[in-house]
């Protein structure tokens, strides 16, 4: 059962906190969150289980031969997924309008939110991003004037139980699997840290306080070290950071079916091609030994063709060539790959393939993809708010500036036949594969000749992007 901040406070007048740290570690399940990792990364857990053996049986004996795919082939479709969100969103600086500062004078309308929460703002937003992405959720902790960033599987926040409200949280982690793990008990006014060894008790308690930095009036900051334990903060300085409204991962049980299909598909596609040599052995009148035909199926793999005296009198071998079906795995592909996009609801790349798809398919689906990356942008923006205002700025609003995908030949294909009456000078000037450079020169040669006269300038040679 999970843990609340009111079950922290009965622990606290009952002096058993070291207690209740370590049934919040015991009690936090992370297998999920760990297996969403390893999509990320590019492996596949579900491959463990594809294929491991099959069973022969005759009258008498019984043989397992040993039917695991000789390579395991992952696709890495999630992390290009989650890539593409994050990418979008924030490749760009996020901007914040100023209304004024804590203690200091007003500043530039517009500024970027790196002036304010530290040079580190842009990378660590981005990592942030990444892991909700991931996990469904992940925390900034803002102290010292930057922001940490603490993964979803090695800190558990404890929530009021009236408000829902973040209150406090525990955090454990370690370098490498030969180090103890640094356990930290977070609350308003600072937090408690110990070590532990696997398995072990609570060891080494040390009190710790938060330093705050304060902003003055340009972009610089003053450090502020509160009373040990003092309160630093007008509020609890770790926020969590969410890229859906439903406050899950990106790594849904439709897209997480469909990467085990299309990675399950590929492999055993790529390991029937590496084993079975192009050609087949036919066993016609087979029946003898399950152990003889266990031995013929080891030595046909190993050098490529066996030898009649493994067979029975009765029985006659023949050999078939073997075509891999090609087209039709690719196909297969593609519209396994194509379908998991589609439920992420972002553009696959495929469609950019030119002639693939018409323009207005193109705009359905980014208007899709925008409604989505709304959705992000919103969770972002109460994050980064909640930030801001642990850092002591008023601002008025915060501002994305999303990386958008533009289709050249989408937009060629409006500029002549959307909207036909526009004027020659106009389509050249938005045709996306006409260099500005040469407009002047395209514009005095097509004049020319609609008045059929010599332009002097020759037959010109225009460089396309």
């Amino acid at each position: 059962m999970d843990k609340t901040f009111q079950d922290l406070e009965i622990a606290i007048r009952e002096n058993t906190v070291e207690k209740f740290v370590l049934d919040v570690i015991g009690s936090h399940s992370t297998s999920t969150l760990k297996d969403a990792e390893k999509y990320y990364r590019g492996e596949n857990p579900f491959l463990s289980t594809f294929n491991k053996s099959l069973t022969l049986k005759d009258g008498k004996n019984s043989v397992e031969i040993d039917t695991k795919p000789a390579v395991s082939v992952m696709s890495g479709i999630f992390k290009g997924i989650v890539t593409h969100k994050v990418g979008r969103l924030l490749d760009n600086p996020v901007s914040v309008s100023i209304g004024g500062v804590a203690g200091g004078e007003k500043e530039s309308p517009t500024q970027n939110v790196s002036d304010h929460l530290g040079d580190g703002f842009d990378t660590q937003v981005k990592q942030l991003a990444t892991f909700a992405s991931i996990h469904g959720v992940c925390y900034a902790f803002y102290n010292n004037g930057s922001i940490e960033v603490f993964k979803a599987t090695e800190y558990v926040p404890l929530v009021d139980e009236r408000t829902g409200a973040h209150k406090a949280g525990v955090r454990y982690w370690r370098v490498n699997v030969n180090k103890p793990y640094i356990v930290q008990l977070f609350t308003m006014d600072g937090y408690t840290e110990w070590r532990r060894a696997d398995g072990g008790e609570l060891t080494d308690k040390e009190e710790k306080s938060y330093t705050n930095y304060i902003p003055t009036g340009g972009a610089g900051f003053v450090a502020t070290t509160k009373p040990r334990r003092g309160k630093a903060y007008s509020d609890y300085p770790i926020i969590p950071w969410y890229v859906n409204p439903f406050h899950e991962s990106d790594l849904t049980a439709p897209i997480k079916g469909k990467i085990d299909a299309y990675d399950c598909k590929e492999t055993a596609y790529i390991d029937e091609a590496l084993k079975m040599k192009f050609i087949q052995w036919v066993f016609k009148g087979y029946g003898g030994d399950v152990r003889k035909l266990q031995s013929m199926l080891k030595t046909m793999r190993q050098v490529g063709f066996i030898s009649g005296d493994h067979a029975s009198d009765d029985t006659s071998i023949e050999s078939k060539q073997m075509d891999i079906p090609y087209l039709s795995h690719a196909n297969t592909q593609e519209r396994i790959e194509t379908n998991i996009y589609r439920d992420a609801q972002i553009m696959h790349p495929i469609m950019f393939r030119t002639g693939a798809v018409t323009a207005t398919e193109i705009q359905a689906v980014m208007r899709q993809e925008d409604t989505m990356m709304n959705g992000m942008e919103n969770e972002a923006r109460k994050a980064i708010a909640a930030l801001l205002k642990l850092a002591g700025v008023n601002f008025e609003s915060i501002t994305f500036s999303h990386k958008t995908i533009i289709d050249g030949l989408a937009q060629v294909q409006m500029l002549n036949t959307g909207v036909p009456d526009l004027p020659f000078e106009y389509r050249l000037k938005y045709n996306p594969a006409i260099p500005q450079e040469d407009l002047e020169q395209i514009v005095m040669r097509h004049e020319a000749e609609q008045i059929g006269i010599d332009d002097g300038l020759g037959d010109m040679e225009v460089e396309t992007a």
